[in-house]
């Protein structure tokens, strides 16, 4: 059953109390477009969160149905001590679609960001605990400032969160990250929690850093050894976490995976175009050896005229630059994945979608997503499959 949350009127009437501004209190607390933050000299602390509420109509060709559900509920804690030690605490209230699938009782999403960052020069950190694995520019991106409601066929196969260790270095121009990694606290969208252990890095450079535009590439890598009795599994989504999986490989084992990744983004002035390639390698014991691969190319255009922020610390592309005013954005992305090698013929599928963004404020964003998916080759029966969504959220972020 979904958990009840406050009634629409009550989050919009919170919404529009967050966007009005902050108000500073002598003893260091304000309230405002972050959330609730506490300074006094070299502490800070702040507590904030995101809601999303998403709305989906799907039609399978053989099934179709309707529905609305949050998607996201997470309150985030983060703070700072003596300005070089950074810590953040996120905690999700809503059950991943694996969870669902496997009809887990267990109350709310889990543990996602859970760790501390000890930064003893500018540019240099060491950071430990549950984060995102330093793999996917798209993964790494907050999905608050994301062009399109979900993420790509990328996605399916990079890492996301996990447990371990990463040192990091970061220029003007220029990231380099790595650490080792193993299971994750909680389970994600289609992620199971054990995915072995081992190393992941992840390189990039910006040659054009300017105001109003940047030039990104990227590489990453990942390997990691599996121990007898675990498995991976890759599951393809049609544009909603709340619509019939595309596809799936079900349960894999193996005995090491390999994961290559390349990243590539340029934006100037109003218009943005991103790209990324993945592929992923699994050798099998006494089993024939796997390959999947995904891909996607996405453009996004902010028609009131706004830029794109670029994060020089993790190589990202941050989201809309937003002032006092709203923001209008129209984006558009194809993606494929490929899930069928050998004994795994999971299919090969593309999706194509294509959105509209109005944000009203740092805090308060409307979308609509109209998702075209196309699958093949999908045994046992060697079938076809076409998926037509049509998805909206709104969304408060604090």
């Amino acid at each position: 059953m979904m958990a009840k949350f406050a009634h629409p009127r009550t989050l919009l009437a919170f919404a529009a109390l967050v966007s009005a501004g902050s108000a500073q209190a002598k003893d260091g607390l304000s309230f405002g477009t972050n959330g609730v933050v506490y300074k006094s000299n070299n502490f800070e602390l702040s507590v904030g969160g995101r809601f999303n509420l998403d709305g989906v109509h799907y039609d399978t060709g053989k099934s179709s149905g309707d529905n609305v559900r949050v998607r996201r509920a997470r309150i985030e804690v983060a703070g700072r001590i003596a300005h070089f030690i950074k810590f953040r605490v996120d905690r999700e209230f809503t059950q991943s679609s694996a969870q669902r699938a496997s009809g887990s009782t267990q109350i709310g999403g889990g543990w996602r960001n859970v760790w501390v960052a000890i930064e003893p020069t500018k540019h240099l950190a060491v950071k430990g605990g549950n984060f995102v694995v330093p793999f996917s520019m798209e993964e790494l991106q907050n999905s608050n400032r994301s062009a399109l409601m979900e993420r790509s066929d990328v996605s399916s196969l990079a890492p996301s969160y996990s447990l371990g260790a990463m040192l990091s270095y970061d220029t003007n121009h220029f990231t380099v990250s790595g650490g080792y990694f193993g299971k994750a606290l909680d389970e994600e969208d289609s992620k199971s929690k054990g995915r072995g252990e081992g190393f992941a890095g992840r390189v990039t450079f910006a040659p054009v850093l300017a105001e109003r535009s940047f030039l990104h590439f990227g590489a990453a890598y990942e390997q990691r050894d599996l121990k007898a009795g675990e498995v991976v599994r890759f599951v393809a989504r049609p544009g909603s976490q709340f619509a019939p999986a595309l596809m799936s490989t079900g349960r894999l084992y193996a005995a090491k995976t390999r994961m290559l990744g390349a990243e590539a983004a340029y934006s100037a002035g109003p218009f943005l175009v991103q790209a990324q390639y993945a592929k992923s390698h699994l050798e099998r014991d006494l089993l024939a050896n796997l390959d999947f691969s995904a891909w996607y190319a996405q453009a996004a255009f902010i028609v009131t005229g706004q830029t794109y922020e670029y994060s020089k610390e993790s190589g990202t592309v941050g989201g809309v630059r937003l002032n006092k005013r709203g923001a209008l954005e129209l984006a558009a992305r194809v993606s494929g994945i490929d899930l069928r090698d050998g004994a795994v013929p999971a299919g090969i599928g593309r999706t194509y979608i294509g959105g509209v963004n109005y944000y009203v404020n740092r805090n308060v964003r409307f979308m609509v997503n109209y998702a075209r998916s196309r699958a093949h080759r999908i045994q046992p029966l060697d079938t076809d499959r076409k998926d037509d969504l049509i998805t909206g959220r709104f969304q408060l972020a604090f």
